[in-house]
């Protein structure tokens, strides 16, 4: 079974506050493992979730 998980508003910038550390070991550095925890603790609360068979 598949768990898809629908943000109820659209994706918006958030400032990493661990950017610097993320850009000298990645040469594309993504947002950091802190910032996306937090992220989904934050979003979980509006999010939707259905079960796709």
């Amino acid at each position: 079974m598949l768990a898809l998980i629908l943000v109820t508003e659209y994706p918006f910038m958030i400032k990493d506050p661990f950017f610097d550390r993320e850009a000298e070991k990645y040469d594309s550095p993504i947002a950091s493992r802190e910032l996306i925890l937090d992220y989904l603790k934050q979003e979980a609360k509006r999010a939707s979730v259905y079960y796709v068979p």
